[in-house]
């Protein structure tokens, strides 16, 4: 059972940890380590360690690259970063790889020296010097003899009828701070509020910058302030702060811009409760208000685009305070009465100009103050001008800070996040931009595309499926995230995409602006009348037509969508059918693009009505990339398919397990999402590429991490095939069985000592083909048939080769859902619940099968059933299970795993959300007692009555008298169990 397993594998593990603390390593042989390290990675609590123990290895035995790659999923892992971060060092710098070392030396170094042990973790000695070499702020502050802050008391005379101190630190970036400059001047006269300019120089390094500033201060009213030496960011501000003990104050960075009456909108907010304590506007770069993605920078508007918005913004007719949790300090009002209760930001402890206005937030929560967020302002803002390559390692090590002080933060940002509060605000800001919309739309110049082709174009709309932009595989992915992390889509795209959350399906309109991106959402559904209606915003726009991508994911309500505009519509990524009575008809006068010629004649055979056309750009693979393969280092490969077709995925799962079995030194990556992933991981012979962990380009990292080539196990693509797109991310070569279309499309062979897996292996092989909300649905799902729901014999199969299974506890009918061994066309699916909302085809319990006939059907599937029976019902249901079964036929079954929500609970949250769900978030008092908004909302069938472990659930199964069990942990707080019922025995043949 698995957890002899598991304990197994911790045995393993303490013997390789013992072998390598000998001196001679040879005590244990390297082919019986990677052995065990293989094992010790198919289990969730023995991974980390064996990935850190594998990446250790790796150094020892002269494999840079191998090293880094286990040890960059390790550090995905873990948040003992200090652990695995001087092993990322040492790997990186072999390799080659300086600016990733450099990343990783940063963030080490935000670790308090007292906090590591490298005596016992690593021994490193240059990285401990470099650690034990730093001083703090603060100590050179001391050293500088500082004079110390004046003790903070209450006003004499009322703060809100007093001036206003504006208080701008300047260090670095002379253009930027004097166009801040000159907007505060600008806007001076457009404010009733009286305020006064004061520039804070702290010892800036451009003597040219501080000589213009001293010629605006004799020229207008401003007023500038020289610090001896470099007091930092924190310091400065709390020194500014003392300077009128009467006054108001906004923090302003030096890299933003201000628009007309800022300062008097700000105050209102300020002023609109007695309680609070610090406002904030709206901008591009600005954490939380972030326009239009929160937690997203944006490059800086031009002054005319930020007049546009600003001007948009303050049209907001809302009058609700609308709370900001966690402030971001590049431009933010404080009161000072809120000021002298709660005092300064924290100069001790804090570096930089990083997270001490969260810091001095959380204080004044915590004493009764709010925050909020001012929706009718927006303030431009550059972003990190003067700290440079010195942002991460403060960010790092302030933000380390704050998680000690406060524990729950974490926590609660993500539950402000999810709330969103000031959603409606940049939807209406949005909204205000529809004319702006319109016109780039209608002033687009150049030859139009081909309607179909990835060269955006503002007058074709595409249908992008979820993560959209941020898709790898999209065509429209953008490396700029990774390396910049400025958010913006490539110029001229005009898309749509879906997300599904609590509220149902939402959908959202993006466009790529000149200045920010214009992002609308739009209910599904909408309600006549009232609110947002996407079509007819789509019918007022000049559309010449729409591109669906992989147009077998697009939810109904986006069919019907484009059948209503009756605008001309090209498909991309469409699959290909097995035959003609499996092609779904396409919308009249659909066009279909193509990335290879070999593929027109079989498309233009299924759908001989539309016109086929090749793409102007198909995704070839890279043309140039050299091939080699060394002989003293493992060959390590990325994963190319997409794994949505289940006889391609099971060739990489018969592979990945062939390697683990004789020890190779293949080593296969993923780069994408997929429901396979677990599978994949637990033969220990499969890793991730993690993307976005280190400022490394796409192949950069591919590089760094070893790899060679981009592998396809696809012996028959067709347009969604994947593999040259990332061949291409990545810039490596391909490989991949020959047929006209690889060929094509520039793949060269497999390699030759590879053994093909060809063979698609049966449904009973595996304990369960993984399932997701997300899984795409392939255009061979399944329609189940109906029957009759009258109690009688489940009908017989209408072809040979067509299998029956029980879908018991079906609830509403979906086909992609399913498991993808379900969804293969030989399977035919009899729908079973007890709630006659869903219109299954049999309505009863799962406890009395009566109308089913002994051994009628090949499988049953049974997902999150057996936890609303009540505990002694379960043995009854198991034997109704075994008894309908055909001989040799099986039971998937899923269900909530007691122990790993036991786990969510010990860890303090019984109330966070887990995941989401097709539903809506879920809880772990949701796991254990049934979903709470469906029981709320009068369904009692949601409700929970008993609950399994993995080993209670296995011995129920085996008392009911099933052959062979095996259950194993799911990816969401569920067991998979596979049971299979023994074959009859035949007679021996003469």
């Amino acid at each position: 059972m698995l957890p002899d397993k598991q304990t197994h594998s911790r045995d393993l593990l303490i013997q390789i940890r013992a072998a390598l603390s000998h001196a001679d390593t040879s005590l244990l042989p390297d082919d019986r380590i990677d052995h065990w390290l293989r094992l010790c990675s198919c289990h969730e609590q023995t991974l980390l360690e064996a990935l850190l123990l594998g990446g250790a290895i790796a150094l020892h035995r002269q494999q840079p690259e191998l090293a880094f790659l286990r040890l960059l999923n390790g550090k995905a892992r873990t948040p003992q970063k200090d652990v695995v971060l001087p092993l990322l060092i040492k790997a990186a710098q072999a390799a080659g790889a300086a600016k990733a070392a450099e990343q990783f030396t940063a963030e080490l170094a935000t670790q308090s020296p007292g906090e590591l042990d490298f005596s016992k973790k690593v021994s490193l000695s240059d990285l401990k010097a470099y650690i034990d070499s730093k001083k703090s702020l603060a100590d050179r502050a001391n050293a500088a003899q500082i004079p110390s802050l004046p003790k903070l008391v209450a006003p004499l005379r009322d703060p809100a009828k007093q001036p206003v101190d504006v208080l701008i630190p300047v260090y670095r970036g002379h253009a930027a701070t004097l166009e801040c400059l000159h907007s505060l001047l600008d806007a001076k006269n457009a404010n009733h509020t009286a305020h006064q300019l004061i520039v804070l120089d702290d010892a800036s390094p451009e003597p040219a910058l501080i000589a213009a500033i001293a010629q605006l201060a004799e020229q207008h009213s401003l007023t500038l302030i020289h610090h001896p030496i470099n007091l930092g960011y924190i310091r400065g501000i709390n020194r500014a702060m003392a300077l009128h003990p009467d006054r108001d104050l906004v923090w302003l960075n030096a890299d933003t811009r201000v628009q007309g009456n800022w300062l008097d909108r700000l105050r209102t907010w300020a002023y609109s409760d007695a309680h609070i304590a610090s406002v904030a506007p709206l901008s591009n770069n600005g954490e939380l208000l972030s326009f239009p993605v929160p937690q997203r920078p944006f490059p800086m508007p031009t002054p005319e685009h930020h007049h546009a918005l600003d001007e948009s913004a303050a049209q907001w007719p809302g009058t609700d305070l609308i709370p900001l949790d966690f402030p971001c300090g590049f431009c933010m009002y404080v009161r000072r009465v809120a000021l002298v209760d709660v005092g300064y930001l924290d100069e001790t402890t804090l570096q930089g100009g990083y997270g001490e206005e969260t810091d001095w937030s959380l204080r004044a929560m915590a004493r009764g103050w709010r925050h909020l967020a001012a929706p009718n302002l927006f303030v431009a803002h550059r972003g990190s001008l003067s700290f440079g390559a010195d942002k991460r390692r403060l960010v790092e090590r302030n933000n380390a800070v704050i998680r000690r002080r406060y524990p729950s933060a974490e926590r609660d940002f993500d539950r402000y996040l999810a709330r969103d509060p000031l959603r409606p605000a940049r939807q209406a800001l949005q909204r205000a931009r529809l004319g702006e919309l319109r016109q780039w739309m209608q002033q687009a110049i150049g030859p139009e595309p081909l309607l179909g082709d990835i060269s955006p174009h503002p007058r074709q709309l595409h249908l992008l499926p979820p993560p959209a932009l941020s898709d790898i595989l999209s065509p429209f992915f953008t490396q700029a995230e990774y390396t910049t992390g400025l958010q913006m889509p490539p110029a001229g795209l005009l898309w749509l995409t879906w997300e599904r959350g609590e509220a149902g399906l939402r959908l959202t309109l993006g466009a790529a602006l000149p200045a920010l991106p214009c992002l609308l959402d739009y209910p599904a559904h909408p309600a006549p009348d009232s609110g947002p209606n996407l079509l007819a915003d789509l019918q007022s726009l000049p559309l010449q037509g729409l591109v669906i991508h992989r147009p077998a994911e697009l939810p109904a309500a986006l069919h019907e969508l484009a059948a209503d505009l009756g605008r001309p519509c090209a498909l991309r990524q469409l699959p290909l059918p097995a035959d003609h009575s499996a092609a779904n008809p396409l919308p009249p006068g659909a066009s279909l693009l193509l990335p290879a010629a070999a593929l027109i004649p079989a498309y233009s055979s299924r759908w001989p009505q539309a016109a086929v056309h090749l793409e102007p750009s198909p995704p070839r693979a890279h043309p140039n990339p050299t091939l080699s393969w060394p002989t003293n280092k493992p060959h390590t490969f990325i994963i190319g398919d997409r794994l949505d077709r289940s006889f391609v995925a099971h060739r990489w799962l018969s592979l990945a397990r062939r390697l683990a079995s004789t020890s190779s030194a293949w080593q296969l990556v993923l780069t994408h999402s997929t429901p396979w992933r677990q599978q994949l991981w637990n033969t220990g012979q499969v890793l991730d590429l993690p993307m976005g962990i280190t400022d490394l380009s796409a192949p950069q990292l591919a590089r760094l991490s070893g790899c060679l080539a981009v592998l396809s196990l696809d012996s028959a693509p067709d347009a969604t095939w994947t593999a040259p797109v990332i061949a291409r991310r990545f810039a490596l070569p391909l490989m991949a069985p020959q047929t006209p279309v690889t060929q094509e499309l520039g793949a060269r062979p497999l390699p030759k000592d590879m053994t093909m897996p060809m063979d698609t292996p049966s449904a009973t092989t595996e304990l369960h083909p993984p399932t997701s909300a997300d899984t795409p649905r392939s255009q061979s799902s399944i329609t189940p048939k109906p029957i009759s729901s009258q109690p009688a014999q489940i009908p017989e199969p209408t072809s040979q080769s067509e299998r029956l299974f029980l879908n018991i506890g079906c609830g509403r009918d979906n086909p992609s859902r399913l498991p993808e061994t379900f969804r293969e066309p030989e399977w035919r699916q009899i729908r079973l619940d007890i709630d006659p909302g869903v219109k299954p085809d049999l309505l009863c319990s799962s406890t009395d099968l009566g109308a089913i006939a002994d051994q009628s059907v090949d499988a049953i599937y049974s997902s999150h059933s057996l936890e609303h029976l009540e505990t002694h019902q379960v043995p009854q249901a198991l034997a109704e299970f075994h008894r309908v079964l055909k001989p040799d036929g099986f039971a998937l079954i899923t269900l909530p795993n007691l122990r790993a929500i036991a786990a969510l609970i010990a860890a303090g949250r019984l109330a966070d959300t887990a995941y989401e769900s097709p539903i809506g978030p879920i809880t772990a008092l949701d796991m254990l007692f049934g979903h709470s908004n469906s029981i709320a909302a009068g369904n009692s069938y949601m409700a929970h009555r008993t609950g399994f472990d993995a080993e209670r659930l296995g011995q129920s199964l085996l008392a009911a008298g099933f052959a062979e069990v095996r259950v194993r942990q799911g990816e969401c707080f569920d067991l998979w169990a596979f049971a299979h019922k023994k074959q009859t025995q035949r007679p021996a043949s003469n």
